[in-house]
């Protein structure tokens, strides 16, 4: 075993800061004037991770960020994070489809509620969230202090924050970042369809018009929210006010083992990998969308998440 004379704090569990940890140690490793290659073993031998091939692949950027240099670890041929989009599985899956009525008409709770109620459920008590009207005009503070602001906002933090500002990977202080961001508790599940204009002929003959197109897309993305159901309680489901419809499913009692396993599933029936990132913004409930102001309506609401 390698030895150093730097003091490492103990790595947190799956879902409490293993990031963070990772970035933190990772200067303190350079500080202490151990080299890269020495500070990536290092992290290695501490991590929690459950994967390997997550943890080697956290390790290496934090050793790139803070060396400002690649280890020899981050030079190999990585395994992809998320698996490819498997088309038979969702054509199967949408060969029983649902209609977005009748998805609209299974929600537990009224729809029909302002964008500070659906964070009232979402979050109960007063939890930092946070909230932009563009991502570059974005602020987080305690929910009670969003109710008189929060008709300005489109976009959210599906994640609670645990301070009002954060250390990004690279020093900079930020009011969305890894670091300031809290436990998982929501996986948003998107599902963004090619674009009409995108269509060839062929593809576009299969439809009465655009207006046809997107209602059969709205239906399929509700059919495979229903789905994933059976795996994961679904709290939430908004209309993008464009073209998609983001489910919001509760992963808050998961290990980060057993979210990877149900994302990794999700991202083979077409979501977006990139809302794995806890600090990534998405449609606000019931808000706005600019420009336009398209109603982000809401379609699903669960209130047990606000006990």
């Amino acid at each position: 075993m390698m030895k150093h004379t730097t003091k490492v704090l103990e790595c947190p569990d799956e879902g409490q800061g293993v990031n963070n940890w990772t970035i933190r140690t990772a200067w303190q490793l350079r500080k202490d004037g151990i080299n890269a290659e020495q500070a990536y073993s290092i992290l290695l031998g501490r991590t929690t991770r459950a994967e390997s091939w997550v943890a080697e692949a956290e390790i290496a950027r934090a050793i790139e960020t803070v060396y400002r240099t690649k280890s020899k670890a981050s030079t190999r041929k990585a395994r992809p994070k998320w698996p490819q989009r498997q088309k038979e599985a969702i054509e199967a899956i949408i060969k029983s489809p649902v209609a977005l009525d009748d998805f609209r008409n299974n929600s537990p709770s009224s729809t029909g509620i302002s964008p500070f109620e659906a964070l009232d459920l979402l979050f109960p008590g007063d939890p930092m969230l946070c909230l932009g009207k563009r991502p570059d005009r974005i602020d987080t503070r305690p929910k009670s202090n969003w109710e008189q602001d929060i008709m300005k906002c489109q976009l959210v933090v599906p994640n609670t924050m645990t301070q009002r500002t954060g250390l990004t990977q690279s020093g900079r202080e930020s009011l969305r970042c890894l670091e300031n961001t809290g436990p998982r508790r929501f996986l948003v599940v998107e599902q963004d369809p090619t674009a009409w204009e995108g269509l060839d002929e062929e593809s576009k003959s299969k439809y009465v018009d655009e207006h046809d197109y997107k209602t059969h897309q709205l239906s399929n993305q509700a059919t495979i929210l229903t789905h994933l159901t059976m795996h994961v309680p679904l709290a939430c489901a908004v209309f993008s006010g464009s073209k998609s419809l983001h489910g919001w499913f509760f992963v808050e009692n998961l290990t980060e083992s057993q979210q990877i396993r149900f994302f990794r599933y999700c991202v083979q029936l077409g979501a977006d990998p990139a809302m794995w990132t806890k600090c990534q913004f998405t449609r606000l409930p019931g808000g706005r969308r600019t420009p336009g102001l398209k109603h982000q309506t809401i379609h699903y609401i669960d209130n047990k998440y606000g006990n």
